[in-house]
């Protein structure tokens, strides 16, 4: 499952941009947003597991390090590729990339 809080007043451009279907999120999910917002779940028409994954932790930030680095990437190139998966918390990227 996946929510997103917006304020009421942007959810008809988000619902058009997103290329989802929203869904009123059930009160226990509404609950972790601030008041005030408006909670949805993204209906994907299927689970949404395959949309998050695990947040980046040091294990995995130091394995693609490595990766990279025998890509033969430059640091500030790993650091950018790391930055945006840091950031994106698990979430995937074609999703998030809809969402902003």
């Amino acid at each position: 499952m996946v929510a997103v809080g917006i304020s009421p007043s942007s959810t008809a451009v988000f619902q058009s941009t997103l290329g989802h279907r929203l869904i009123p999120a059930p009160p226990h999910v509404v609950s972790a947003f601030d008041h005030g917002t408006a909670v949805f779940l993204v209906d994907l028409g299927h689970c949404a597991c395959d949309r998050f994954s695990e947040p980046l932790g040091p294990r995995d930030e130091q394995r693609l390090r490595i990766k990279y680095g025998k890509r033969g990437w430059n640091n500030a190139r790993i650091e950018r590729v790391l930055a945006e998966q840091r950031r994106r918390g698990g979430l995937d990227s074609s999703l998030l990339s809809q969402m902003v």
